[in-house]
């Protein structure tokens, strides 16, 4: 029987123990040292290394201003400028003060020269006369006509009028005889889109007004002169018949030119404006660029038409209509704030 000294297995042990630490340090140390090599891309380990990010430098983008319209020299009084977008020419109205509205007895009492039963609560919305100030802008020299508005249709921005005639014509719009003719059977809708696409807006009331009367509180466009059929396209009182009967071709009347050089502000057809009608508006309006922006139900309408009679073509004549009203008597100009 062997017997085994407990002296020589202990030093049995502790000489293999040491023997797997020396094989653990060696191994750690031959990993370490490979990991190292892999993570610089050598060895077999070459995988570990992690690319050298690239830095890639992108340009600042410039900023692309958008062109300003300059004039030299500064509009005055009987300058004009043609819209690119579709050709209509704009008549400059200078800065400053007019006076808007005309007291109901002064309205009521030019009615009466041409009809006696002209009643006076016709005319109160007209007053409180008041003095406005508005920045200088543009407002079209003209009524929008046929032609016009047809290459807003052609474009898709605009809808087409409801109706293609007019009153003595089966066919109007559409028709090049009468490309130089007023659009006519347009919404307020179809006149604000209209002037959108065309780069401008409609007008607020004050602009329309001061652009068809001056500063000098005209009557009409060409003064304080009494209407008639060689100054503007309207329907005398208890006539028979128009001066026309229709309309008539844009700027056919240069004696009944505004001040500022605008045709047609007084008859041919009713033209919307971008305002809100309400009757007692000039009460509470501001002085400075009134916009007539409290919500209601109707728009407003400025200026006559063929087919309606003297006191209706007074500059300061307001009319309100619900926005979606459509008639052979109405149509509509734009305008666009200076530059």
């Amino acid at each position: 029987m062997m017997t085994i000294n407990s002296s020589t297995t202990h030093n049995r042990r502790n000489r293999a123990f040491a023997i797997v630490v020396a094989i653990l340090v060696i191994g750690l140390a031959v990993g370490a040292g490979l990991f190292s090599m892999g993570k610089r891309g050598l060895g077999p380990l070459a995988g570990l290394a992690t690319p050298t990010p690239t830095i890639t430098i992108t340009a600042t983008p410039t900023r692309t201003s958008i062109p300003t319209i300059t004039f030299t020299p500064l509009p005055g009084i009987g300058s004009t400028w043609t819209r690119p977008r579709d050709g209509m020419a704009m008549v400059y109205v200078p800065a400053g003060e007019f006076i808007m509205g005309m007291d109901a007895d002064e309205a009521l009492s030019i009615c009466q020269q041409y009809r006696p039963d002209c009643q006076k609560d016709w005319f109160t919305d007209e007053e409180p006369v008041h003095t406005v100030y508005l920045d200088a802008y543009w407002i079209d020299q003209t009524e929008a006509t046929n032609g016009m508005y047809a290459s807003c249709v052609d474009s898709g921005a605009c809808s087409p009028p409801v109706y293609l005639w007019s009153h003595t014509r089966s066919r109007y719009f559409g028709n090049p005889d009468y490309s130089n003719y007023p659009v006519i059977f347009v919404t307020w809708y179809d006149a604000a889109a209209y002037c959108e696409w065309a780069g401008a807006r409609l007008p607020s009331e004050a602009e329309w007004e001061k652009a068809a009367r001056g500063t000098d509180a005209y009557v009409y466009p060409w003064g304080n002169n009494d209407i008639t059929c060689s100054l503007a396209n309207f329907w005398p009182s208890y006539s028979t018949q128009g001066c026309v009967d229709d309309t008539t071709p844009v700027g056919s009347y240069p004696s009944g030119k505004s001040p500022y050089g605008a045709y047609d502000m007084a008859g041919n057809v009713w033209e919307w404006v971008a305002d809100w009608y309400e009757r007692d508006y000039y009460s509470s309006s501001p002085y400075s660029d009134p916009q007539g922006d409290i919500p209601g139900g109707t728009r407003v309408l400025r200026g006559g038409s063929w087919y309606y009679f003297e006191y209706g073509s007074r500059s300061t004549r307001r009319v309100g209509h619900g926005p979606s009203v459509i008639f052979y008597g109405i149509g509509f100009r734009c305008s666009s704030s200076f530059p």
